[in-house]
């Protein structure tokens, strides 16, 4: 049996509202530019993103075509969005948001082998002072 919070929400619907806002960001589009692509207001694509309202297949499946992915991504658990401090959310979003209006390709691509060798670097340090004991 599906679990419902107080508001009649289930975590898929939670889910797909978590997915709905990393995809629209990951595009770099705002709430307004998004809801005219798809004939809704930016509010209630505010209100699918949080789980206030739930989304329809048919309103899901034309959210799939327009980001080029099968219904079932929205319906998979997987480690690609992880859960965010809520204090945090609105910083990572900026982030993500300024990272992808960057037009030079080059820029891009340092930034990412800088963080991904700043992460490499923090594990092996994990390790080390784990082996270290």
């Amino acid at each position: 049996m599906t679990t419902l919070n107080k508001r009649g929400r289930t975590p898929l619907d939670a889910l797909i509202g978590r997915k709905l806002k990393y995809l629209r960001i990951k595009e770099g589009w705002s709430r307004a530019e998004f809801s005219k692509m798809c004939s809704v207001t930016h509010q209630q694509i505010q209100k699918y993103e949080k789980a206030l309202n739930r989304i329809s297949v048919s309103r899901l499946k034309e959210f799939a075509i327009i980001f080029n992915v099968g219904i079932g991504y929205f319906d998979q658990e997987d480690d690609s969005l992880p859960a965010l401090p809520k204090e945090k959310q609105k910083e990572y979003t900026n982030l993500m948001k300024y990272f992808l209006r960057i037009e030079n390709e080059e820029i891009k691509d340092s930034l990412y082998l800088l963080i991904k060798n700043l992460f490499k670097e923090q594990e092996t340090a994990k390790k080390f002072d784990d082996t270290d004991l």
